[in-house]
């Protein structure tokens, strides 16, 4: 049987990606296609038990410590719960696959964008999504959606604002991927969603 098609949907929290993969996934059910949704545990894997024996608090780490500390617990999400799906299922949707930080880490650890991208690509163990879906939304709008917590991100002195925008700003240039689709995140999610099946039609069998 050969590998299913793992697309993924990424964007700053806010932007919708839980609403639409959960609407991904139901739209291929509903047709027949043999679809997963496999959204990201609450961090309680192996760095987290590590960075528990080692510190009390993260901010005792340095930003190169915790960018290894999140690649960890990138690979263990990749390896116990997205690989063995997309060896099964013919489609497999990933809720935030993408490590979405990398341009944050990158500016406070002083690591070049390509070795964390490299870092990421090891943890990925060279799963890579057939098909992204960017869920393009200005930081504002986000920000009026939900009530953003700092402490979920855990660099409150960046700034949430900041934070949003360096995110953003982080996935535009992707756009030419041929892999990668930007989608609209501003709109009803009912016409997010005719846009998302139209982006990944090709990969429907």
């Amino acid at each position: 049987m050969p590998p299913g098609r793992l697309v993924t949907a990424e964007g700053i929290r806010g932007a919708g990606k839980t609403t639409l993969t959960e609407a991904l996934c139901a739209y291929l059910l509903d047709r027949g296609v043999d679809a997963e949704l496999v959204c990201r545990p609450v961090r309680v894997d192996a760095a987290d038990r590590l960075h528990v024996g080692a510190s009390d608090c993260e901010s005792q780490l340095t930003p190169r410590a915790r960018s290894l500390m999140s690649a960890a617990d990138h690979a263990r999400f990749v390896e116990t719960w997205v690989a063995p799906q997309v060896a099964r299922r013919a489609f497999v949707l990933v809720d935030s696959f993408a490590r979405l930080t990398l341009p944050l880490e990158g500016a406070e650890s002083r690591l070049l964008p390509r070795d964390l991208a490299s870092l990421n690509r090891f943890a990925q163990g060279g799963l890579v999504p057939d098909r992204t879906l960017i869920l393009d939304l200005e930081p504002d709008v986000a920000e009026k959606r939900t009530a953003y917590d700092a402490s979920v991100n855990r660099r409150a002195d960046l700034g949430e604002t900041r934070l949003f925008r360096a995110l953003i700003s982080a996935y535009r240039p992707r756009e030419t991927d041929p892999r990668v689709r930007v989608l609209d995140a501003a709109q009803p999610p009912g016409n997010l969603l005719v846009d998302a099946v139209a982006a990944i039609a090709d990969l429907i069998p």
